[in-house]
């Protein structure tokens, strides 16, 4: 484990509002990191429990070309059940790490 927790998902993020991790147990999120791998800047948005806008983590952000990062830093607990959505203007230019801690 490292200084962000452990790694939860790694993957590329999808291009529709899609789940991306689903809690099997209490979760601590700590860290989100999104890296671009594409020539062109990309849009980001990502979000938890339902697909509104009470519930973002992180509003549509254009994460910059040739290795550009969105990143999460923070604490977010979902429960048993709750799903972590993403949505990106092109998922394959994308790729996702989720780190935290899950509590039994």
């Amino acid at each position: 484990m490292n200084a962000q927790g452990q790694k939860l998902y790694n993957g590329q993020v999808p291009a529709t509002n899609t789940a991306v991790y689903t809690a099997v147990h209490r979760t601590k999120i700590t860290y989100i990191v999104a890296v671009n791998t594409s020539v062109t800047a990309r849009t980001l948005k990502l979000w938890h429990g339902d697909t509104d806008d009470e519930d973002v983590i992180l509003p549509a952000t254009s994460v910059d070309a040739s290795g550009g990062k969105a990143e999460f830093d923070g604490e977010l607990w979902i429960e048993k059940g709750e799903v972590l959505y993403a949505v990106a203007a092109a998922a394959t230019a994308l790729t996702l790490s989720i780190f935290g801690e899950v509590y039994t």
